[in-house]
């Protein structure tokens, strides 16, 4: 599929993004959620499973996904 010419551009608050994927990251970007979202692509954790499962996140980060 040729897609040259086609322009898109996102626009979530004042921001615009290009790709859709400039977007993706900017919401789950940040050091702890790519990994915490890794760790419930198969089932909900409780924030203490959630930390036994990855050691250096803060109990802070961990209680936050709640």
């Amino acid at each position: 599929m040729d897609r040259k010419g086609i322009e898109r551009s996102f626009m979530i608050t004042e921001k615009t993004y290009n790709i859709g994927v400039e977007a993706t990251m900017d919401v789950i970007g940040g050091k702890w959620k790519p990994i915490i979202l890794c760790n419930l692509r198969y089932a909900s954790l409780r924030p203490s499973d959630l930390k036994r499962k990855i050691p250096n996140i803060s109990q802070k980060n961990a209680d936050s996904t709640t």
